[in-house]
C-alpha cells in the first residue's frame, strides 16, 4: 500500500507543481516582496580573507529609480551619502565636500568594497516585469520551487536570475544571477523574514560576489518601514550637500 501512495505521489506531483504558470507564479512571489518604498537601517559586514569591515547605513529607497543612502559608520566615513536617480547615481563626500557622478555599467560595479552592487542596493524592482520565467524542472522539489528568469531588456543588470522559493510561504530564499554569457557574477541568500502588512522584509542577506570570490557581506536590517511617505528634497543632489 505505502509503493501504491508513493507511485500516486510521484504521478501527480509534477501536476500540482505546475498548475500555474511560472509566470502566474512570480507575480504572486512579487506580491509578498514588493513595496513601493522603504527606510531602514543596515549593519554591512564585508569579509575578507583575514578581515571584516563594518558599515553602518540609514537607506531609502522609492521604487525602482529613487533611492538616498548615507554612511552612518565608521567615523571616517560618516556623512557619506548616495543619491541614486533613474540611471544616475551621485556620491558626496564629506571630507573633500564635493560630489561625482557615476552611471551606466558602473552602477553594476561593487558597492565600497561589499559583494553587493550600487544597484542592487538601491532599487525595488517587481521580478514578473523585467524577466519571464520557466519552472527549473530539474531542481523543482516538494518543498522549494525553483524557476529561471530571463531578462526582457537586453540592457538589464542580470541577464538571468535562478530564483529559490519556499513553496509554504512563496518567500525568496536565494538568488543566483547570471551574465548573459552564462557566467554566475552574484549569489544572494535571504533568511528572518518579517512581516509588514502583507509584504515580508529579509532582516538577514549574505551576497557573494562569485567573481572575485574570496569575500563575502553580511547585511542585517532593523528600524523598517514600508510604504513610508519619504520628502521629494531627499532625492535632490541639493540634499546630499545639507549641513547635517
Amino acid at each position: 500500500m505505502k509503493i501504491f501512495y508513493k507511485v500516486i505521489i510521484v504521478v501527480l506531483f509534477p501536476i500540482f507543481v505546475f498548475s500555474m504558470t511560472a509566470n502566474e507564479l512570480l507575480k504572486r512571489i512579487d506580491n509578498r516582496h514588493f513595496y513601493s518604498t522603504i527606510s531602514y537601517k543596515a549593519i554591512m559586514k564585508i569579509h575578507f580573507a583575514n578581515e571584516t569591515l563594518e558599515k553602518h547605513l540609514s537607506i531609502y529607497v522609492k521604487g525602482n529609480e529613487k533611492a538616498y543612502l548615507e554612511i552612518i559608520y565608521p567615523p571616517e566615513e560618516r556623512g557619506t551619502r548616495y543619491l541614486k536617480l533613474k540611471d544616475a547615481m551621485w556620491i558626496y563626500f564629506p571630507s573633500a565636500d564635493d560630489v561625482i557622478r557615476i552611471s551606466g555599467h558602473m552602477l553594476r560595479q561593487s558597492m565600497f568594497g561589499s559583494d553587493l552592487s550600487y544597484e542592487d542596493a538601491s532599487s525595488s524592482k517587481k521580478l514578473s516585469e523585467y524577466y519571464d520565467a520557466t519552472y527549473d524542472t530539474s531542481r523543482t522539489n516538494d518543498t522549494m520551487y525553483v524557476l529561471d528568469l530571463i531578462a526582457k531588456e537586453k540592457d538589464a543588470s542580470y541577464y538571468r536570475r535562478k530564483v529559490y522559493v519556499s513553496k509554504g510561504s512563496l518567500l525568496i530564499k536565494k538568488m543566483e544571477l547570471f551574465a548573459k554569457s552564462g557566467k554566475l557574477l552574484r549569489t544572494m541568500k535571504f533568511e528572518n523574514y518579517k512581516k509588514y502588512g502583507s509584504i515580508y522584509v529579509p532582516m538577514k542577506m549574505e551576497v557573494r560576489d562569485e567573481v572575485r570570490k574570496n569575500s563575502y557581506t553580511d547585511i542585517m536590517l532593523f528600524n523598517v518601514k514600508i510604504d513610508v511617505i519619504l520628502p521629494s528634497r531627499m532625492f535632490t543632489k541639493s540634499y546630499l550637500r545639507r549641513k547635517s
